[in-house]
This record gives C-alpha cells, structure tokens and sequence, in this order.
C-alpha cells in the first residue's frame, strides 16, 4: 500500500521498525514485488532488518518457514490467502489493521472499508 501512496511511507516503517525491536536477532523483511526500491531502503534501514525478495509468490515463500516462525501482515490479498496456506505449518500470521493517521488522501473511504474487512477474519 506504501508503493501505491495509499499509506505513509513514514507510517509503515515505524511499524516494521516495532515489530524489528520487539524480535531478539534478525527480522525478514520481504517487500512487495512492486515495492519503491526508496521504500524498501526506509523499511530496512538497519542491521536487524533482512531484504528477502524471492523468486515466488510470498504465499509460496512463507510455507518454506520452519515451525515457530512469525508472519506479521497488513490486511491484503496474501493476508487472505496466507491464511489458507500457513495454518497447518505451525506458522503464526498477525494481521495488523492500517491506523486512520497512515492513510493518504489517495486512499478511498470505501478502499479503507474494504482492506478493514480483511484485517477481520470475522467479516
């Protein structure tokens, strides 16, 4: 959502940046494909932070994870499927909601009425 301005760049960092000091050791962090190489460079902008970008589908990735391992999301189409495809694995997702302040003008009221959807499985 950073790439396609429809949440601050600054916004999200933080957030990858909490949950980074919150873990002992290293985080990876695997943007989207389509992710602002500056984005990313803001994301990852210290050594507790790994770029991950792999040759396949996030939801094909995340399955290769050891049992144990710990899959943070914003509410997008992977969120939905990874859902699907980490429940059998031991892998633990959290699905984070996007803050009202994170949202940038270009972000549609019913855009953000559809992403809060999917942050609740119960929706």
């Amino acid at each position: 959502m950073a790439s396609d301005r429809l949440i601050h760049t600054d916004s999200y960092a933080r957030w990858v940046h909490a949950i980074a000091d919150a873990r002992d050791g290293e985080v990876v962090y695997i943007p989207h494909r389509r992710e602002d190489p500056a984005i990313t460079a803001t994301v990852a902008d210290r050594p507790s932070i790994r770029v991950e970008r792999g040759p396949w589908p996030v939801e094909v990735s995340l399955r290769c994870l050891p049992s144990g391992s710990v899959v943070h999301c914003l509410p997008s189409t992977p969120l939905l499927t990874l859902r699907t495809a980490l429940a059998d694995l031991g892998i633990q997702l959290i699905g984070s909601s996007v803050p009202d302040d994170w949202w940038t003008p270009s972000a549609s009221s019913r855009f953000r009425e559809g992403v809060a959807s999917i942050s609740d499985p119960t929706t």
